[in-house]
């Protein structure tokens, strides 16, 4: 089954190793010409914090998702939602 959303997914932990901080960055350099794309970061970790801050002054609020913890199911729907998942 394929989706018509144009959703970019990250899961995973939020340490500086996984790169949720880089996919985050990445996207907000392609936003501007992308302005149809979201992205979905679902995790926690020493970054969650530094994320969330950085999503408040960039005003990405509205086209970044930042989940924390979730069921295996929640993540199969945030999968299942998306168009392709990173995994950098």
């Amino acid at each position: 089954e394929t989706t018509d959303s144009k959703n970019i997914a990250f899961v995973g932990r939020l340490d500086e190793f996984k790169g949720g901080w880089r996919t985050l960055k990445a996207f907000h350099k392609i936003s501007d010409k992308h302005p149809d794309f979201t992205l979905t970061i679902v995790g926690e970790g020493e970054e969650y914090r530094a994320i969330q801050q950085y999503l408040v002054e960039n005003n990405l609020a509205d086209k970044v998702f930042l989940k924390g913890t979730l069921t295996k199911t929640q993540i199969a729907e945030v999968l299942n939602n998306s168009s392709f998942l990173v995994f950098p």
